[in-house]
Order: C-alpha cells, then sequence, then structure tokens
C-alpha cells in the first residue's frame, strides 16, 4: 500500500511509521522510471503505486538540479527565488491529483489548493516578487523630483517627505550627549532640517 496505516496524531509526526518504510521507494524510483520510457511500465501506475511524498521528494530532487543548472549558467545563485510562490501550490497539486487518481477524499486538500493558487498568483501580480519596499528606500546622496519637500539628515534624502528613524535617532542622540557634556556645539544645532521634526529640533538646540 503507498500510504502508511496511521491511527493516531502522534503516529502521523512519526518518522519511523510515516517516511521510513518508504525511502526504498525512492531509491528504487529511477529503475522504475527507465521502464516507463522504455514502454515495460505505466506511468500512471507508478505515479499512484508509489507514497506521494516519496514522489514529492523526487520532484524536489529535480527541481533541485535544474536550478542548480540554471545557477551554474547564469552565475546567480538564488534560481529558486523565482518560484518560491509557486512551489507551494505545485505540490499542494500533486497530493490533490495522487488524492484524485487513488480515490481518496479530496475536499480538504482542494480547499488547501483553491487558497494555495489564490496566494501564487496574488504574489506574481506583485512588482518586483512582492517586495515594494525597495521601490522606496532611500540612497545617501539621491534627489528627488516629486513636489514634497525633501527631508535631509546628513545627506540622507527620501521621496515620501519624512525622516527616516537611523539618521534622525542619530542627530537626537548627537544632540544630547552634547548638552549632556555642557559642550554643545553651535555647528550641530545649524544642521539644516526641513520637515515635520524641524521645529522641536530647532528648539531643542536653543534650550
Amino acid at each position: 500500500m503507498a500510504l502508511p496505516l496511521l491511527n493516531t496524531l502522534e503516529d502521523c509526526a512519526d518518522f519511523s511509521k510515516a517516511v521510513k518504510p518508504y525511502i526504498p521507494q525512492l531509491y528504487a524510483l529511477p529503475e522504475k522510471l527507465l521502464d516507463v520510457f522504455a514502454g515495460r511500465e505505466s506511468l500512471l501506475k507508478l505515479y499512484t503505486e508509489t507514497n506521494p511524498l516519496i514522489s514529492g521528494f523526487a520532484i524536489s530532487v529535480a527541481l533541485g538540479a535544474v536550478f542548480l543548472v540554471v545557477a551554474e549558467i547564469n552565475r546567480n545563485y538564488s534560481q529558486v527565488d523565482r518560484c518560491w510562490s509557486l512551489l507551494p501550490t505545485l505540490y499542494i497539486a500533486h497530493f490533490d491529483a495522487w488524492a484524485r487518481l487513488t480515490g481518496l477524499p479530496t475536499q480538504r486538500i482542494d480547499a488547501a489548493l483553491l487558497f494555495s493558487a489564490i496566494w501564487s498568483v496574488s504574489l506574481a501580480r506583485k512588482p518586483d516578487g512582492g517586495d515594494a519596499d525597495h521601490a522606496t528606500t532611500p540612497r545617501r546622496g539621491s534627489r528627488t523630483t516629486t513636489g514634497e519637500k525633501e527631508a535631509t539628515v546628513s545627506g540622507t534624502r527620501t521621496t515620501d517627505g519624512k525622516l527616516h528613524w537611523l539618521p534622525q535617532m542619530k542627530h537626537a542622540l548627537t544632540l544630547v550627549i552634547g548638552k549632556s557634556s555642557g559642550s554643545m556645539s553651535p555647528k550641530l544645532c545649524s544642521t539644516s532640517l526641513t520637515g515635520p521634526s524641524s521645529r522641536s529640533s530647532k528648539a531643542f538646540c536653543s534650550s
């Protein structure tokens, strides 16, 4: 039988019961695939008689080989990042197809597949792989063309008119250290600040 007989939830998490008995199938899979290519065995029969977790392992090994070759060709070793939003849906679809072909109930897997497919599509539609933060990341000395006022601290400019917390915190700490030491430098208070926090900074300098 392609699935183990598990009676408790603890048995499902027991490697010796849920996975280990089917590892020999993974070792025998290459030879059986050769029989399929030679026409001596049906691919559908091999698929349904193989534990779905083991065939999932085989899919992972095959994809890993593809990613390795593509990475070596492109000299870019993060090829799997381009597919990370699709791979979970691919694996859930694999388990769903296996359950349907073997006549097992698929209602819960169908629901998981539906939500995973929606998740994959939503990520695929986002620019830059869903990482929208890169579009607003400030660069030192960069200039903006928006109509909003620029917020400048130590040469750092932002496109949204707001101070980023790191330069603002550095400036505040510099003022606090200088005031506590009793040697407040006039040069520190002449730092050009524009934006929402400029009034409070000037008031702090003059106090």
